[in-house]
């Protein structure tokens, strides 16, 4: 009789306690990529500030410095709508001096039919300056927002003051020819920016940027370019015409300290 109520017992009590012990289960294969997904990535820039400025030196090329380096600096202001897009104002700054000394064959016409060759040294220096103004959008459209891109309208203030000296090497007269004209342009800029963060609200961006400028819709002073990267120029009499398609072109690299509030 004992051993008859053990083994019922056994028989009633073993099947639940297997069936009330906790069950180990694996997880699913799309749960364990969702929480992949979640995971932040080191390579996703999270920017928390809706406010960003700074400044930056970039070595650029332009007309300005007559195709020759020069350092630019720039300082902007942005405001982030969006993780992927912001508006930024920026106001960059470049000066160029130098001088420089050649040879010149100058044509003159003794008559209707006859030219001749009139040998000339030219020895000049000026000095030139360029103060740029951007509104720019500005757009991360890939998943990790380091790599920005910009796109937006410019308008610029340039001039330069420069003397020449052209001595006639055949009578060995001279003479002195000084250029001074402030010059108003439209335009258009692209960047390209790259942002390494620091620590708290500080980063720093590398871009590659490039503003294009139309004819200047006014002119202070003499009507003749400030430089000649943009290609061959017309004379006609003592006015120098620029170019139909766009006058001004300037390209650099640079690095930019942001600080983002």
């Amino acid at each position: 009789m004992n051993k008859l109520c053990g083994f019922l017992v056994s028989f009633l009590v073993i099947p639940y306690l297997l069936v009330a012990q906790p069950q180990m289960t694996q997880p699913r294969f799309t749960d364990t990529v969702a929480m992949v997904d979640s995971l932040p990535s080191e390579n996703v820039y999270h920017d928390p500030f809706a406010h960003r400025a700074g400044a930056g030196l970039s070595l650029a090329i332009s007309e300005v410095s007559s195709g020759s380096f020069a350092l630019m600096f720039s300082s902007f202001y942005q405001y982030r709508f969006t993780p992927s897009f912001a508006v930024e104002v920026l106001a960059n700054v470049l000066h160029a001096g130098g001088t420089s000394e050649y040879f010149n064959y100058r044509p003159e016409y003794t008559s209707a039919t006859q030219v001749r060759l009139i040998p000339e040294h030219i020895a000049s220096s000026s000095v030139s300056h360029s103060l740029a103004g951007n509104i720019t959008a500005v757009f991360a459209p890939f998943a990790e927002k380091r790599l920005q891109l910009g796109l937006g309208a410019s308008v610029r203030w340039a001039g330069v003051l420069g003397s020449s000296i052209i001595t006639r090497l055949d009578t060995l007269s001279q003479t002195i020819r000084i250029t001074d004209t402030q010059q108003f342009a439209l335009g258009a800029n692209a960047h390209c920016e790259y942002i390494f963060p620091l620590s708290g609200n500080v980063d720093v961006g590398v871009r590659l940027h490039t503003q294009f400028f139309l004819p200047p819709f006014a002119v202070v002073g003499q009507r003749e370019p400030i430089g000649y990267i943009t290609g061959q120029l017309t004379t006609a009499g003592t006015v120098v015409t620029f170019p139909p398609a766009f006058y001004g072109l300037n390209g650099g690299c640079g690095a930019f300290l942001r600080i983002g509030f």
